[in-house]
């Protein structure tokens, strides 16, 4: 929470994308884990049919979680971003046969 009301710039790859009404959210994942984003359907046009796996730059505001939503299982999860501006750097052409977060979880198991 110290970076609460900061301006920041992240780039890794969406999760998922939910719609509530007008409201977005969704999960970029890079290096230091996963960051939950939030965005208004203005963005839209910007992003298209995003799916899960295209590599996103969003720049935006760190903002605290409502204490009922702080996700314990993130080490991010206590903050999210409120997003300003979203690019898609590679847009995912076809959804994955697997969902990412399984075959992470499960890759050192293969050996």
């Amino acid at each position: 929470r110290k970076n609460v009301g900061e301006n920041v710039v992240l780039k890794g790859w969406i999760q998922s994308v939910r719609v509530f009404g007008s409201v977005r959210f969704g999960g970029v994942r890079d290096s230091t884990g996963v960051t939950q984003l939030v965005w208004d359907q203005d963005l839209d046009d910007k992003v298209g049919d995003l799916k899960a796996e295209s590599v996103i730059q969003v720049e935006g505001i760190v903002r605290s979680r409502p204490d009922d939503m702080v996700n314990h299982n993130l080490k991010t999860g206590d903050i999210e971003i409120k997003v300003e501006q979203i690019h898609v750097l590679s847009a995912a052409k076809h959804p994955l046969p697997f969902g990412m977060e399984a075959f992470l979880r499960n890759s050192g198991n293969s050996k």
